[in-house]
């Protein structure tokens, strides 16, 4: 029987990563923004992400398996200048390969990759705080 694990962690602010390092020292990393789901079965564990791409592990192949995150030294640290945000979009210029919108409590509430010049809506959110993180750089924004 499988057992699938929840990824709740997906929607913190920073972009987190779950490690798996197997016996012979080869760490692989996957950004858990990117996890569907992990699960467990027949002595495995099975890595399966967003995009559909499945990955399995021996449990006694595995070394080490935990969750670091490779977050942004502050939350100002992007040039907020290049950033509009109008009450409604969030717009940005140049290319973002991964955007990520979050409460403040660390709920993940919309995302985008590979966005070439682009704007995100938060047009159907509630008024609150929110953590926009373009390329592992964050900003906070007040949607009234």
């Amino acid at each position: 029987m499988a057992l699938a694990i929840a990824l709740a962690a997906q929607a913190m602010a920073e972009d987190f990563n779950l490690y798996v390092i197997d016996s012979s020292n080869e760490k692989t990393a996957y950004a858990v923004s990117d996890l569907q789901k992990i699960t467990f079965d027949n002595g495995s564990v099975v890595i399966t992400t967003t995009s559909g791409t499945t990955a399995a592990y021996s449990i006694s192949g595995i070394g080490q398996m935990y969750f670091d995150t490779e977050a942004s030294d502050a939350i100002n640290d992007i040039d907020q200048a290049a950033i509009r945000f109008d009450g409604q979009d969030i717009s940005f210029p140049g290319r973002a390969d991964r955007v990520t919108v979050c409460q403040a409590n660390g709920t993940l509430v919309a995302a985008g990759k590979d966005l070439q010049g682009s704007s995100l809506s938060l047009a159907d959110l509630p008024a609150g705080v929110y953590i926009v993180n373009i390329d592992g750089k964050g900003f906070k924004v007040v949607r009234q």
